[in-house]
């Protein structure tokens, strides 16, 4: 149904002549009705939706979005779907972490339905592994967020925030070793949120010694910050010992 360029790096790609050549042919010999783009870098989420709503050659952005996502990428999503390109919703639930039911929503129903209750979300995509999942997840669909599911949701961000990245990117200027430290966060919430240690490992192990966390192990005297509060310095070290 939708063919995507997944991990968009640079909003140049979406112009790249060699990747439209190619996507024009698969949709001339019918085998994807639509074609589409995602990325997971939030330092370039503005630049690639814009460029999404004034090139308006794909059909679908496929974009991280939760209730933490800041003003300034939900109104550059408001921006792509009023150029008629679908917006379909990632990375809702926030991790995906452990949490119990504080009211008529589950942690992770409450987040889904967040985002499913934007109008200008058209779909969304939440892991689902198991039976219990997938009804946890349809629990969610038609639900309006109440004053009590946002009290879950304040609840839930208290009780991850030590840990769960917002991909705000603010962090990246402050680390002396200049390293991606969005993709290890997002390696790390692979393992603890998703629970699973198999995806983690592949993503940390495609990024060089440059990029990834070895640097950490010796640094000495971090100088990375969180405007959150995670501490960085740490979570890259812990992603380094599981993942190298």
């Amino acid at each position: 149904d939708v063919l995507f360029v997944h991990d968009i790096r640079d909003k140049q790609w979406l112009t790249n002549e060699t990747i439209l050549s190619f996507l024009e042919k698969v949709k001339k010999e019918g085998k994807t009705r639509f074609v589409g783009v995602s990325l997971h870098d939030g330092r370039i989420f503005v630049d690639v939706a814009d460029q999404l709503a004034k090139f308006t050659f794909y059909d679908v952005f496929l974009a991280w979005l939760n209730y933490l996502s800041s003003p300034e990428d939900i109104e550059a999503l408001r921006r792509v779907r009023k150029k008629d390109i679908g917006v379909i919703a990632m990375k809702t639930q926030v991790g995906g972490y452990d949490d119990e039911p504080i009211a008529s929503l589950s942690p992770n129903q409450a987040t889904l339905a967040w985002a499913l209750n934007q109008d200008f979300v058209d779909s969304a995509v939440p892991g689902m592994k198991n039976m219990e999942e997938l009804i946890e997840n349809v629990g969610a669909v038609g639900k309006k967020v109440s004053w009590s599911d946002r009290k879950i949701l304040h609840t839930y961000y208290n009780s991850i925030k030590h840990k769960y990245c917002t991909m705000c990117a603010q962090c990246i200027p402050s680390c002396g070793n200049a390293i991606d430290i969005l993709t290890v966060n997002r390696t790390l919430m692979y393992y603890e949120g998703y629970r699973d240690l198999e995806q983690a490992r592949q993503t940390y192990r495609q990024l060089s010694n440059r990029e990834n966390a070895y640097s950490c192990i010796n640094c000495p005297s971090p100088t990375c910050r969180c405007v959150n509060g995670i501490k960085i310095a740490n979570r890259m070290k812990y992603a380094h010992s599981l993942f190298a």
